[in-house]
């Protein structure tokens, strides 16, 4: 018997454990993220050459968007008790992590084309966000993502 093809892939199995982060149990976090991260990517990566066969399917980044949640979460337990929590988002910065992305001057060339500002990003471009969430100036800044990125649009 033949079902035919895959043509959507719904990532919406999960479990919630409801604790605090500094109530929650090792197990009990591998479990969450066992089932909720892990479990989207084997499925997905089962998946993926089908989805590259037929030219269909979707991509993204589970686990930085894994961190902005979280990122959320911590914010809203940890606020009451005066506790600010944000996340910096650095785009394609020039440091050796960031090279990974253009090893050859035709990679350069297409990071450069996809980022508005028609420039990588240097250390010191990311230093003032992170200075400014520490600073009092964001002391009613909570829960946030920032993007650095110069504009970069993913394709």
């Amino acid at each position: 018997m033949t079902c035919g093809t895959i043509d959507v892939l719904v990532n919406n199995a999960g479990v919630l454990s409801v604790h605090k982060v500094e109530d929650i149990e090792p197990d009990a976090w591998d479990r969450m993220y066992d089932v909720n991260t892990k479990g989207t990517f084997m499925v997905t990566k089962a998946l993926l050459g089908h989805f590259r066969q037929r030219k269909a399917g979707a991509r993204y980044c589970s686990c930085k968007a894994a961190v902005i949640s979280f990122t959320h979460i911590l914010a809203m337990e940890v606020g009451l008790d005066g506790i600010t929590v944000n996340a910096v988002c650095p785009g394609i910065i020039d440091i050796d992590m960031g090279r990974n992305n253009y090893r050859d001057e035709e990679s350069l060339k297409k990071v450069i084309e996809k980022t508005t500002l028609g420039r990588l990003g240097y250390p010191e471009d990311v230093v003032g966000s992170v200075a400014f969430f520490a600073s009092d100036d964001a002391s009613f800044i909570t829960g946030q993502a920032l993007n650095v990125c110069g504009g970069i649009i993913f394709h």
